[in-house]
């Protein structure tokens, strides 16, 4: 296999670079970059300017999508889909309220019958304001973490 020039090496990852920005398939992109050194290995062997041959990258690169049937709309703004962002958005006050119900069962004595404690489960589970304010983190940490995965997860799917 011959040696490509810097000319040729720019060339072959302008075209490859573009194609990924049309979420062309690694299995895609590896032939290709395999199809394009071939002929750039031939053109040395038989004297010619591959370059030429293959005319400017956006030309090639839109010859391609042309042959292949892909969508030639640039996907570089895609609209984001309002569902997961408002599945995450819901699942914060539920998973919140769901932890401060579970942390205030069990680590505090807010449910036994014994003491007159007056709580409110969103903010205030125990008595010991340092204990509250750790109860409170643990449970928006959690729901703030559970949101933001399945918005992550739900817009990954979204997106497939």
């Amino acid at each position: 296999m011959t040696t490509l020039t810097k000319i040729e090496k720019d060339y072959v990852e302008k075209v490859l670079l573009e194609l990924k920005k049309y979420k062309i398939n690694k299995e895609q992109l590896d032939s290709i970059n395999e199809q394009l050194l071939d002929h750039i290995s031939s053109s040395h062997e038989n004297g010619e300017n591959s370059i030429e041959q293959l005319g400017d990258s956006e030309t090639l690169v839109k010859d391609y999508l042309e042959i292949y049937g892909i969508d030639k709309e640039y996907p570089e703004r895609q609209k984001l889909k309002p569902f997961p962002f408002f599945l995450g958005a819901i699942s914060f006050p539920v998973v919140y309220l769901f932890s401060q119900l579970i942390l205030s069962l069990f680590l505090t004595q807010s449910f036994s019958q014994q003491r007159s404690f007056e709580y409110n489960i969103i903010y205030r589970i125990s008595e010991q304001p340092w204990w509250n304010t750790l109860l409170v983190s643990i449970s928006l940490f959690t729901a703030l973490a559970f949101s933001v995965v399945i918005t992550v997860i739900l817009r990954r799917r979204s997106t497939r």
